[in-house]
């Protein structure tokens, strides 16, 4: 979704979401005369321009990889795994 800022003919600035982008860019004027001020994206619940939401999306990408990453290579071994540290940790006492 997209919440994006609007200058009206008279001066008055207004914000709407969207779930498309606009087909005009920052600082074009739409059909109804309304110049475009600021994009955001939404993001988790909050709205960030479009650098800092690449930054966002990205960190998220790659928590992602790594845990997909971990359960494929991870889940193989994990029982065996608990196995040892249960015999260890019985050899203790």
């Amino acid at each position: 979704m997209y919440l994006i800022f609007y200058q009206k003919r008279n001066g008055d600035v207004i914000c709407r979401i969207r779930n498309t982008m606009p087909q005009y860019g920052i600082g074009k004027e739409t059909s109804m005369g309304w110049k475009i001020v600021d994009i955001k994206q939404r993001f988790k619940n909050s709205y960030y321009s479009f650098p800092e939401y690449n930054k966002l999306e990205n960190k998220r990408r790659k928590q992602y990889k790594m845990i997909k990453y971990l359960n494929k290579h991870l889940g193989k071994y994990i029982t065996q795994l608990l196995f040892i540290l249960l015999i260890f940790f019985l050899l203790k006492k």
